[in-house]
């Protein structure tokens, strides 16, 4: 279509704040489907495969990695510096919203960045827990042992459990 840039602003800037959002944009996605895809293959207690494998250590390793990609300074930096570049808020809609789509790369990545070292270690040492909490809690058999018998054990999803106890009056 016809783009009409605000008369101030080169086209440079504009295609060079274009070409580092649309990086941005490629590599978030690339390491936020890893991430899901360990998410639900883990979640779900999938089948790892050669061609698909799902584990817990996966699961961590790319939380990490799709952390410390929002987390990364250099791409904080860049993203202030390209919409410092193309100034305030422009009447043109295109650049309009290219300088919003900046500014949520910086709101962004400033909620991931960590303060310290020894902050980030924390928050990987609690992703590897929480990854721990997750594989136990998909490998635990949930159901309850029949109190007629005293033995016999009735395999029951925990929304189940949930809605026995609250409708059997003997609960």
């Amino acid at each position: 279509g016809n783009i009409r840039y605000h008369s101030s602003m080169s086209t440079d800037k504009i295609a060079a704040a274009q070409a580092f959002v649309d990086k941005v944009n490629e590599s978030y996605c690339e390491k936020h489907e890893a991430f899901e895809n360990q998410f639900w293959g883990t979640k779900m207690a999938l089948a790892s495969t050669d061609e698909t494998p799902h584990s817990t250590e996966l699961l961590s390793s790319t939380k990490t990695e799709m952390e410390a990609l929002l987390a990364d300074p250099n791409i904080l930096q860049d993203a202030k510096a390209h919409r410092e570049a193309l100034g305030g808020d422009s009447s043109d809609g295109t650049t309009s919203d290219l300088i919003k789509t900046l500014a949520i790369i910086i709101k962004t990545c400033g909620c991931y960045t960590m303060p310290t070292a020894g902050a980030k270690a924390v928050r990987e040492e609690t992703s590897k827990i929480e990854g721990n909490l997750e594989k136990n809690r998909n490998e635990m058999k949930l159901g309850y042992v029949d109190p007629a018998d005293g033995s016999t054990f009735h395999e029951m999803s925990s929304v189940g459990l949930r809605n026995l106890l609250r409708t059997d009056t003997k609960e």
